[in-house]
């Protein structure tokens, strides 16, 4: 996540990008580099691959911003 992140602030052209990333977790879509990213309900740890991870991420965001759209913003009063 942290070289994606890099690479887009710094305008790395993407082979660049998944050449570092290849030195850094080995090659890609092979499960190498287990990443935990939170907690089940139960307490166990929920991990994955690096390589999924934005594809987790992206979907948290997507979800947290629809959970924005779908909420009623009341900002007004009838007083107003």
């Amino acid at each position: 996540m942290a070289v994606l992140c890099y690479a887009l602030h710094v305008g790395m052209p993407e082979m660049e990008r998944e050449r570092v990333e290849s030195e850094i977790f080995g090659r890609p879509y092979e499960v190498d580099c287990v990443v935990e990213y939170g907690y089940e309900l139960d307490g166990t740890s929920k991990t994955v691959d690096v390589w999924v991870l934005p594809l987790l991420e992206r979907r948290r965001v997507q979800e947290a911003r629809n959970l924005l759209m779908s909420d009623a913003q009341n900002f007004f009063t009838k007083d107003e």
